[in-house]
């Protein structure tokens, strides 16, 4: 049903809808429906045609929208992609003596830097041998600030 065919009728069918939302009786239309087309419904009340509210309707309508997206961007896109390029800087400096932690959790001092990977001493073994492993340059999580000794 169009609201400018049966402006009665209409009404009428959203009202039922309230009550049967009100005493929670099964409906075949689900109440967001309605809830979604609360303001249709109250202009057909008042007789309005689409033509005669569609004045800035567009932009209305849209803004919310933009508004939820830009408001995304600045809380969620834009400091992750700060933090990404952060880390691939990080990535990029690090050198032989630099004190990581890889994505794995393990912690340990850079031994030598490759294109690609790095060889980081974890440890050394009983007989005093260190112990290195080498990971690609992308499993290092961060980078362990230096803490001055006092």
């Amino acid at each position: 049903m169009k609201a400018q065919d049966n402006r009665g009728q209409l009404w009428e069918w959203g009202l039922g809808k309230v009550k049967s939302v009100i005493s929670h009786q099964p409906s075949a239309i689900p109440a967001s429906v309605f809830l979604i087309s609360l303001p249709s419904l109250a202009w057909a009340a008042k007789g309005e045609s689409s033509a005669a509210r569609s004045g800035g309707g567009l932009i209305t309508s849209f803004l919310p929208i933009i508004l939820i997206i830009g408001v995304f961007y600045f809380l969620v896109i834009r400091p992750q992609k700060q933090k990404e390029q952060r880390h691939q800087e990080m990535l990029k400096g690090l050198k032989k003596g630099d004190e990581v932690i890889t994505s794995g959790g393990i912690h340990g001092v850079i031994a030598a830097v490759k294109d690609e990977t790095l060889i980081v001493k974890v440890g050394s073994d009983a007989k005093g041998a260190d112990i290195k492993l080498e990971f690609s340059r992308s499993a290092v999580a961060q980078k362990k600030e230096s803490q001055p000794t006092s």
